[in-house]
């Protein structure tokens, strides 16, 4: 059995201890937002995290950030890097329980300059601890762990974690969150049932 696994490229075992992945693929889609210079007293901002396994909420956040961002990508940046590290424990976690993970996990940010530092490989930040965020973002960009795109703000699922939101918009993302309305098909970009 273990040779066949072996001959099997999709499946990534970390130790020959760890359980045989089985089941079908599971997709795993996160949304990250930063809420830039939230709190008055401190302007510190806010970042909120949403992930699906499938079309399961398995963990949502919602926290001050520690430092003080002086953009809204900083705050974005900082927001991805913590979404990083999350997205790493959960996946180890899942192959520790023997589940099958299907490709990288979809991360959605509504920050086009944010997508487009850490997607674009020639890139330079200048800032160091804003480049110490971006760094580890881009890491797990390229080691396939996550692959960040834009999201319209309409369908910022996270949105919800770190804002004030009106009630139409309130119900709207909660009904997004429960999967009774369409949200981003993420493999194409466009809406999906």
């Amino acid at each position: 059995m273990l040779a066949e696994m072996e001959d099997d490229e999709d499946v990534e075992l970390m130790d020959p201890d760890d359980p045989v992945p089985m089941g079908k693929k599971l997709t795993i889609t996160a949304w990250c937002e930063s809420n830039w210079g939230h709190d008055l007293m401190t302007r510190k901002s806010i970042t909120g995290i949403f992930v699906c396994v499938g079309r399961t909420p398995v963990y949502w956040k919602s926290s001050s950030q520690s430092s003080i961002s002086s953009s809204t990508m900083e705050a974005e940046l900082a927001g991805l890097r913590t979404l990083a590290e999350v997205n790493k424990a959960l996946r180890l976690t899942m192959r520790a329980h023997g589940l099958k993970i299907d490709g990288a996990t979809n991360v959605m940010c509504d920050n086009q300059a944010a997508v487009s530092q850490v997607t674009k490989h020639d890139a330079l930040l200048k800032k160091r601890h804003v480049a110490i965020s971006w760094a580890r973002v881009r890491e797990s960009v390229r080691r396939g762990e996550m692959g960040v795109m834009y999201c319209p703000t309409a369908y910022m699922l996270a949105d919800i974690l770190t804002k004030p939101c009106g009630p139409i918009t309130f119900n709207r993302l909660v009904a997004m969150m429960m999967h009774r309305v369409r949200v981003i098909d993420v493999d194409n970009g466009r809406r999906a049932g």
